[in-house]
């Protein structure tokens, strides 16, 4: 299992290492949310974005934009409440040990940041 704690260090090793990507922006999940989100959007509004890599849930979210997602805010991270079958993926695909672990908000990327990126790769497990 991949812990949360854990889980930048997986994404280096798996895909930023495999593929030469230097610069990229990891969110604290265990940090303030709105201060992760704030800190983050400042930073992804300075320079444009090269690839954004996001992916796709069991139930249609795109980066955690659970249908029917947000069209028009124009922040670039946005702070979303995960239902319980959103939740219950997380478990599923083996980020958690049970449910109690999943937390019950995430950061996301908004869906109009995602569509400022050069290019968009949507991982579909």
């Amino acid at each position: 299992m991949t812990h949360p704690a854990s889980f930048t260090k997986y994404l280096q090793d798996r895909l930023a290492g495999k593929n030469g990507i230097l610069h990229y922006h990891a969110l604290n999940g265990a940090a303030n949310p709105v201060e992760v989100a704030s800190v983050a959007g400042k930073a992804l509004l300075a320079a444009p974005v090269d690839v954004a890599f996001v992916g796709i849930g069991e139930n249609g979210h795109l980066a955690f934009n659970d249908p029917p997602a947000d069209f028009e805010t124009r922040e670039p991270y946005i702070i979303v409440s995960l239902d319980e079958q959103c939740r219950r993926q997380q478990t599923g695909e083996g980020w958690f040990a049970d449910l109690s672990e999943v937390p019950k908000q995430a950061i996301s990327m908004s869906i109009n940041q995602i569509l400022t990126a050069k290019n968009i790769i949507a991982v579909v497990p």
